[in-house]
Formats: structure tokens, sequence, C-alpha cells
């Protein structure tokens, strides 16, 4: 039972267990047939629960947490109740990918553009060769398409469906759906799609290795308002942990 795996962690309960064990407990729940919605949880994803009651409901509603960032886990650390395993998403999919190699699973890729799905969905069919790929389509899709691109889905009921259209879009979009959707494991990937298509890299090991792919994506991208939001991020944190103390105190 995952629930054994989970901690606390301000709105959520996020999932502490290395990857392997992770792997084998959702096995099971595909082999069970019982739905699963999977959240990579990062710091950035996190802020935005504070501003958006809606998102924040989204997120605790999943069925499956996973300190994706690196801050989920530093953030555990200063509020008393460590989190051990960082398990970022697309390590996750990788592993899921894996599974779906060994267990002859179906896997269906939603997000990005054209392109870099149809990109992704070719090397992964040759990486993974005893996995089905049936089905694909990109992320950019209308409201008005919305209909057409679930029957598509449901048409193929895939075992797998990773939807990759960045946060909190891809979320939000699968928390509006799941009801109608067939797939039995549903994960939000942000850019792994991306990633997989070798049109963007992922940071170079040594920067994985310090914990520090956040920074190497916010300078890779220029985006270095996502910096200011993280360092408002970790204020936020420092201030609930001296509530916490005072409280404690009292």
């Amino acid at each position: 039972m995952l629930s054994r795996y989970q901690k606390e962690f301000i709105f959520f309960k996020v999932i502490d267990s290395d990857i392997k064990r992770l792997v084998e407990e959702i096995n099971q729940r595909i082999k069970k047939r019982e739905r699963t919605f999977i959240i990579t949880l990062n710091s950035l994803m996190f802020l935005k629960c504070f501003f958006s009651k809606k998102y924040r409901e989204v997120i605790k509603n999943a069925d499956i947490i996973i300190p994706d960032g690196y801050g989920i886990v530093w953030a555990s650390k200063v509020l008393g109740n460590p989190i051990r395993h960082h398990t970022p998403g697309i390590n996750l999919m990788e592993e899921l990918l894996s599974l779906a190699h060994r267990e002859k699973y179906s896997v269906f890729l939603l997000g990005s553009t054209p392109e870099s799905v149809a990109k992704a969905h070719s090397r992964l069919q040759k990486w993974f060769e005893n996995a089905r790929f049936p089905g694909k389509y990109h992320g950019y899709f209308s409201e008005e398409e919305n209909n057409k691109v679930i029957e598509g889905i449901n048409k193929i009921s895939p075992d797998i469906l990773f939807v990759g259209m960045g946060s909190p879009k891809q979320e939000l979009w699968i928390a509006s759906n799941i009801e109608r959707l067939k797939p039995v494991l549903i994960m939000g990937v942000g850019g792994a799609i991306d990633i997989f298509a070798g049109i963007k890299k992922r940071a170079p090991l040594k920067w994985r290795e310090m914990h520090l792919e956040w920074l190497y994506r916010i300078f890779s991208k220029m985006k270095f308002h996502q910096l200011i939001l993280i360092l408002i991020y970790m204020i936020i944190v420092l201030i609930k942990s001296l509530q916490s103390r005072i409280l404690k105190q009292r």
C-alpha cells in the first residue's frame, strides 16, 4: 500500500519511497486496473497552490504525489518532517517506460508540439520495443477539439497516458477529464516529451548530482523570473518553519 510511504508536507501527502519500490507498487495498481493519477510536485507548482485553491485541490486529490523538485525535499527538512527520496518526474517516466517494456503495456503520449511528440514517439518505440505505443497527439489542441482527443485516447484505451503540457495546464486538464479517460495510469510529465524527442536536453549529470537541475533549467531558458519565484517559495517555507517552532514553544 502506497499510503505507508506518504509523508505530510504542508497541504499534501508526498510519497517518500525509492523509485524501484514505487514502480512495483504502481505496477500492482495497473494489474488491478486501479485508476492512478500521478503528480510530480516541484517548488513552482507548490507556490502556485498558495494563490489557487482550485490547483491546490487538484494536487491534493491526486493518487500519488512525488517530490520531483529538490526544493520539496529541502523544505521538508526545514519543516522537520524530512523526505529522504528525491524522485525527478523524468526518472519515474523512464522507469515506467521500462516497466511497459517488461510487461508489454501500451503507452499514449499527449503533449508538446506535433513535431516533438512524433519524434519522441518514434524514439521510444525503438528504445522500449516490447512496449506498445499505439497513439500520440500534440498538446496544442483547442477546447473544441477536447472531446475528439479524449475519444481518440479512449478508442485505443492505453494502459498508460503521459501528459506533457506543462504545469498547471496538464494537471488541470487531467483533473477535469479523468472521469472520462480510460487509461489506468495517468501522469503529468511536463517537458519530458521534448527531452525524449531530443529537442531539449536535461541538465548535465554533475548538476543533477548536486540537486541543481532546476537552476540549470532557469539559466538555460533565461527565465530569471522563476528564480525570484523560487526565492519567494524559500521565504514562505522558512516563515512556516519559524511559525511551527514558535507554536511548539508555547
